[in-house]
């Protein structure tokens, strides 16, 4: 039985954003991103880069890893 891929955008959403309530738009002001990058890696349509681990890192106290070997497991599932 397989499961489904999990975008690490769609982590970020639901256990990085959701239980603090914090919108796209704030983590974007706080991280120096545009909103509509966030946004987009968020719905799953864009890959987490190294700059967008590390500053999602700083902000959430996570590895700069946790992100980037999301978005590898995710590929790797994705093209199985």
């Amino acid at each position: 039985m397989s499961t489904h891929p999990v975008h690490p955008g769609s982590i970020l959403n639901d256990n990085f954003l959701e239980p603090r309530h914090l919108s796209i738009y704030r983590l974007a002001l706080a991280i120096g991103v545009p909103s509509s990058t966030l946004e987009r890696f968020r719905t799953g349509r864009t890959a987490v880069t190294t700059d967008l681990a590390n500053r999602l890192s700083d902000y959430f106290d996570t590895e700069p890893e946790y992100w980037l070997n999301s978005q590898a497991e995710f590929n790797m599932r994705a093209s199985a």
